[in-house]
């Protein structure tokens, strides 16, 4: 969160499941950066249903879930197509 903070990011891709920060604290401390970033959260369920981990992520603001194992070309493509988006978003802004 200090890097994001201090430098900034477009995206963060994040695992629900992280030593030492609540992966869903983490989601809501994001969304509270300005700008804040666009939130990819994955998951394996680290021993608890996966399910309602995901879908808390998504009500917190995660733009994108994924169950983890997850293909790297599905989380490439789903980076670009967050990112086109946000562009055409910010451009009829302007």
């Amino acid at each position: 969160l200090k890097r994001v903070r201090e430098t900034g990011a477009d995206v963060v891709i994040t695992d629900l499941i992280i030593e030492q920060y609540d992966g869903l604290e983490f989601i809501r401390d994001l969304r509270s950066l300005r700008p804040a970033p666009l939130i990819i959260a994955i998951s394996g369920g680290g021993g608890m249903p996966v399910g309602p981990l995901l879908s808390a992520a998504e009500r917190l603001g995660a733009h994108a879930v994924f169950q983890k194992p997850l293909a790297r070309s599905i989380l490439a493509d789903t980076v670009k197509r967050l990112l086109q988006a946000r562009q055409t978003i910010l451009a009829t802004l302007h």
